[in-house]
């Protein structure tokens, strides 16, 4: 995937390992609460700052879907 205006590209693998692990523990029920999926959503973007060196600054969904 492109970065930034540099032009740099990195691979996005750590980021959806991440997601995984953090939504799949959690029911349909809990993430269809607005009040949980922006707790877990501070927590993902706290992961990411950690797996790419504070080169993440927010997380924005285009899509949720649950199962």
């Amino acid at each position: 995937m492109s970065g930034g205006p540099s032009g740099e590209t990195f691979d996005t693998a750590k980021a959806l390992d991440a997601a995984i692990a953090i939504y799949s523990g959690h029911t349909t029920e809990e993430l269809a609460e607005q009040s949980m999926r922006d707790e877990l959503k501070a927590e993902f973007i706290e992961v990411l700052k950690e797996l790419y060196h504070e080169g993440v600054v927010d997380v924005y969904y285009t899509d949720f879907v649950t199962q």
